[in-house]
């Protein structure tokens, strides 16, 4: 047992404190190398005429993603699927991976979601000057502000521009790290009450009940949380395509 609810998120050292691997890196090798493992198996396997269930589970994954980017995307933007698969899956083996007991929650950390939050929000807006080039500063004035209002509009909207990046990064980091805390709580609560013995037993069908309930619905707002990435990422993807149009 944790001595308490926030030990299961401490960086450990694995091996040596000089060579950095710690259970952060080790996970996160894991998810890549699923990742990439997966990607060799889909290409190499498939069958047209005699599809495998997994290849037909990942179709039906990339249905859906591309059916978000259709949704909330635009015209200009249906051939960036690739991009919006790369970006959901080391999520998807992130944040489903977490839930395994024992496991290390890599998206509890700020830092790693700051880290797809930042490089997407930054590959998105390279992409956007690369089109649009001086159009792209249209973002932060719309056509038709009086000039009185220029310095106070541009300073608002270079606010609320530039901190999608810690929106996407908070959102995704704070419900992965409260859910599994709650998570810990309870279950140190239970496993007490079970260690106590005697009636007290008893009274734990109730609590064990809530317990599941609790974990699934954890594991769908793992879910949840990457649909709500992805979804942003696409909208975010619609504005480097819309400026101007």
């Amino acid at each position: 047992m944790f001595n308490n609810p926030l030990e299961q998120f401490e960086i450990i050292p694995l091996f040596c404190t000089l060579c950095g691997w710690s259970n952060l890196v080790e996970v996160w090798l894991i998810a890549e190398i699923l990742f990439i493992f997966l990607i060799f198996t889909l290409i190499q396997n498939y069958s047209f005429s005699n599809p495998s269930n997994l290849h037909i589970f990942w179709e039906k994954v990339i249905l859906f993603l591309e059916n978000i980017l259709i949704t909330n995307g635009s015209k200009y933007n249906q051939h960036h699927l690739p991009l919006i698969f790369i970006i959901f899956m080391p999520l998807f083996f992130s944040n489903l991976g977490g839930m395994i007991p024992y496991n290390f929650t890599i998206t509890s950390h700020i830092f790693i979601t700051l880290f797809f939050s930042f490089f997407c929000f930054f590959g998105l807006n390279w992409l956007a000057i690369q089109r649009h080039k001086k159009r792209y500063l249209n973002l932060f004035l719309p056509e038709g502000t009086p000039i009185s209002l220029m310095p106070l509009l541009v300073f608002i909207e270079l606010l609320s521009y530039f901190s999608r990046v810690l929106s996407l990064a908070i959102r995704l980091f704070a419900n992965m790290m409260s859910g599994h805390t709650l998570l810990k709580i309870l279950s140190t609560f239970l496993y007490s009450i079970f260690k106590s013995g005697g009636i007290f037993i008893f009274l734990n069908i109730l609590p064990v009940f809530i317990f599941l309930l609790i974990i699934g619905m954890e594991l769908a707002i793992a879910c949840l949380q990457i649909y709500v990435f992805i979804v942003l990422i696409c909208i975010y993807l619609k504005d480097t395509f819309i400026i101007g149009h």
